[in-house]
């Protein structure tokens, strides 16, 4: 898993605990890579779910929880990061639609190594998609957080509904529907 996922966990750790505590995570876990990540770096992503595991009581949330909101927190810095992708976007939607074709064809060229979700984009109608995740790291509740992120970014209220294809989680269903526009766009919310 790219290291930018893993820099971006422990940036939002110390958002929300600080730095002495998210270095008590960090020791705690005693982490093959030390917990020393680089953005282009590449690691086990068993590395980040041990993570999200130890720090979740000190969040005093699930590890479905920290993961969701950990998702949103890492929409917000993938938009910083990689700002050619939402630059003349209105709307999730348009987003949404080049996620698989775009962005992680371009993530795959640019390192081969790379094995990112399959995220397939499906309209139903104009204010409906389903996007359909796979991906065998099983990460559908940051897939969530990040789909709330989308959201909070373009200023939409959505309704979303979640289906599992099957008993691991490798395979759901996202529907997302975006009701609104919370605020005037380009008045984008930071988490």
């Amino acid at each position: 898993m790219r290291g930018i996922i893993f820099t971006s966990f422990l940036d939002f750790l110390e958002t929300e605990l600080g730095l002495i505590g998210s270095e008590r995570i960090i020791i705690q876990a005693e982490l093959s890579s030390g917990g020393a990540y680089t953005t282009v770096g590449f690691y086990d992503y068993k590395e980040l779910l041990q993570l999200i595991t130890l720090s979740s009581p000190a969040l005093n949330a699930t590890p479905n929880k920290v993961s969701q909101k950990f998702g949103a927190y890492l929409f917000h810095t993938l938009a910083a990061s990689s700002p050619q992708y939402f630059d003349g976007k209105k709307s999730c939607m348009e987003l949404f639609e080049m996620i698989n074709d775009v962005i992680h064809t371009e993530v795959k060229s640019l390192y081969p190594e790379a094995n990112p979700p399959q995220i397939h984009y499906e309209r139903v109608n104009p204010s409906t998609a389903l996007l359909h995740y796979q991906s065998h790291r099983c990460l559908g509740d940051v897939m969530l957080g990040l789909i709330e992120g989308a959201g909070n970014y373009f200023c939409e209220s959505l309704e979303i509904h979640r289906k599992k294809s099957n008993e691991t989680g490798s395979k759901e269903v996202f529907t997302v529907i975006v009701l609104h526009k919370t605020k005037k766009q380009g008045a984008r919310n930071p988490i």
